[in-house]
């Protein structure tokens, strides 16, 4: 028992440096998570890096964000809310339901670097920067006794247009690649949607690729 018990930790320790090894060409994957502006929900989308010189590598992602909505904002609307509930209390009772919901999708696309750090046994680093566009679009979601009236809520409540702002972003991360094709990451990054209407959001991210 003792002796293959050694045996099995000189394996692990020859494989940690192929298991370490970062892909030749680079990879692509899927990503997920929390993202938080004023309110925490999910996001979602893909990336793909190809390696650079040296430690350098180059990556552009896609996603969409279902809620970035900013603090300012979310004040405004969650106020026209309870305007509205009130009102139609006031006029058809408390037993008429109103179901009323303010969100801020975002979609971005991205591009920039990443720095490969340090390795620590099979685990690598990164940090990485980046900028491209988000396009914002405000919506709400009013429903009363069971009738949608999602159009008469946004010319009532005079949302914003959708528009495209200038995206910027900086963040860190840890992967493993396994089976030298499989790779794992988890990361936080930090971003700024500039303009007129400026807001700052935060997202930890995990994600499942394929090297190349």
């Amino acid at each position: 028992m003792r002796n293959a018990v050694q045996i099995l930790a000189v394996l692990l320790l020859l494989a940690a440096p192929a298991l370490a090894q970062a892909p030749d060409r680079g990879y692509v994957q899927g990503v997920g998570g929390i993202a938080s502006a004023s309110v925490s929900d999910r996001f979602y989308g893909g990336a793909g890096v190809l390696r650079a010189a040296g430690p350098v590598d180059g990556f552009v992602e896609i996603g969409r964000v279902r809620n970035g909505i900013w603090p300012g904002l979310e004040d405004e609307l969650t106020a026209a809310g309870d305007g509205i509930r009130r009102q139609i209390e006031t006029q058809f009772g408390t037993s008429v339901p109103v179901s009323f919901d303010a969100r801020v999708p975002i979609t971005y696309g991205l591009a920039g670097a990443r720095l490969r750090g340090p390795t620590v046994g099979v685990l690598g680093t990164y940090v990485e920067a980046g900028a491209g566009l988000a396009r914002l679009r405000p919506e709400v979601d009013l429903e009363v006794n069971g009738e949608s009236l999602n159009e008469e809520a946004g010319r009532l409540l005079q949302l914003d247009d959708e528009r495209t702002e200038l995206l910027t972003a900086a963040g860190a991360g840890v992967s493993v690649t396994l089976l030298r094709r499989i790779r794992l990451e988890g990361g936080y990054r930090f971003s700024r949607v500039h303009g007129d209407r400026a807001f700052s959001y935060n997202r930890i991210h995990v994600g499942v690729g394929y090297a190349f």
